[in-house]
């Protein structure tokens, strides 16, 4: 039995309600990237996105389920237990402009506050985020598989999954430094025979940011050119922080105060770094690792649960309640791991 059956028979049997209750007291924070219909999909990170209908539901279901309250709110009070049962957080990651297309008009339909990360050094830009320009190239090659340097290995790829190889092969650039991406990506271009597109993330303008503020948007930072903040020197990540920070700060006149970590995974993230936000006026964090938050929870590493084009509403009221984190959690210990 496929896990889109599973997952329909458990909703089916009301299981996110009873879940539901039990960890009530638990905030579920959302993590979303990017809301695109699904014509426009085709060369773009899988896994990364949700059609703009998909999108909606998912908003209706948090309406009837949920309080949905700020990051901010969340942060303020995780200290001090002051959450009321049932709360949900809302954030996007890396400021794509279809959070302004899409999500945004929903988002000021059902009244609800939401948080969008924003690598600084890509805004107004013209510059692409690496794992965009990867996808591209990949989903447009007519090459049936390729072989990469990716520093002192040489990795072959098969193309009969594309959507497999872009995330696989994302999965390694990211450990390396912004120069040494930019070179495997030339080495990309030249193998599959695709030129680059430099301009294929379109993202958020400092001004589409100064109006989605006057409706409940806030913006945190992301560092300011994206690198995996377990990658280089302490001094160097920080100061990237910082930057990041201080000019959210003063093109949207602001104390950013909410940090999110690039790639977001337990191995992309320095604890060293985690301790270091509060020198920074940072108030609190979120990684990509998956589960709730609750009290007592360090507000400087908050869980957070992905969302993406596979969560019709099945899955996704097993997500928010924490079911299909629990179970994945019991299949690993039953496995090991």
């Amino acid at each position: 039995m496929n896990s889109d059956r599973i997952c329909q028979l458990l909703y089916d049997f009301k299981a996110p309600a009873l879940f539901r209750l039990l960890m009530r007291s638990r905030v579920v924070v959302l993590s979303y990237h990017r809301v695109v219909p699904f014509q426009d999909m085709d060369a773009l990170q899988p896994g990364m996105i949700v059609p703009p209908e998909m999108f909606k539901m998912q908003m209706e279901y948090l309406k009837k389920y949920y309080s949905v309250i700020s990051l901010e709110e969340l942060i303020e009070k995780l200290p001090k237990n002051e959450l009321q049962p049932y709360t949900a957080v809302i954030t996007f990651d890396d400021g794509y402009y279809d959070n302004y297309e899409y999500a945004y008009p929903v988002l000021k339909e059902m009244d609800f506050p939401a948080t969008i990360f924003i690598p600084t050094g890509f805004i107004e830009s013209g510059l692409s985020f690496f794992w965009d320009e990867v996808a591209y190239m990949i989903f447009n090659t007519r090459r049936e598989s390729f072989q990469l340097r990716l520093g002192s290995e040489l990795v072959m790829y098969d193309l009969s999954r594309k959507d497999r190889v872009v995330w696989q092969l994302c999965s390694r650039v990211k450990r390396f430094s912004q120069l040494e991406q930019d070179i495997i990506l030339d080495a990309l271009s030249t193998t599959l025979g695709v030129l680059r597109n430099r301009s294929v993330s379109k993202l958020l303008t400092w001004s589409l940011m100064r109006d989605m503020k006057q409706h409940k948007i806030a913006f945190g930072a992301h560092t300011h050119l994206h690198g995996a903040v377990s990658v280089g020197g302490i001094g160097e990540i920080l100061k990237d922080v910082k930057i990041s920070k201080d000019i959210l700060d003063k093109q949207l006149k602001q104390n950013t105060v909410s940090f999110a970590y690039p790639f977001g995974d337990k191995t992309d993230i320095s604890l060293e770094v985690s301790q270091s936000l509060p020198a920074l006026g940072i108030k609190g964090a979120v990684t990509l690792e998956s589960g709730l938050v609750r009290y007592n929870h360090d507000p400087y590493l908050l869980k957070r649960i992905g969302v993406g084009q596979m969560d019709e509403i099945s899955r996704f009221s097993l997500k928010v309640c924490g079911l299909l984190t629990w179970l994945s959690h019991i299949k690993q210990r039953l496995h090991g791991r």
